[in-house]
């Protein structure tokens, strides 16, 4: 949670790229990019994503048992 605390308040007027396996704390993100083998598959704000059962990143906070919803 402390970097996260970090880059919000270090980086206001800077694009930070967050490359992430765990899922958690992305959810004050301002964009989320999905990447699966190599290829962009979705681009949206982390909640709609979230909420869209059809999304890749939907079904991979499932996988990961996040309750963020």
């Amino acid at each position: 949670m402390a970097v996260n605390i970090a880059l919000k308040n270090s980086f206001k007027t800077s694009t930070v790229l967050v490359i992430a396996h765990r899922l958690n704390g992305l959810q004050n993100t301002d964009r989320i990019l999905v990447i699966s083998d190599g290829e962009l598959v979705e681009v949206g704000e982390f909640w709609k994503l979230a909420r869209d059962e059809n999304t890749h990143l939907h079904k991979m906070l499932e996988e990961q048992r996040l309750n963020l919803l």
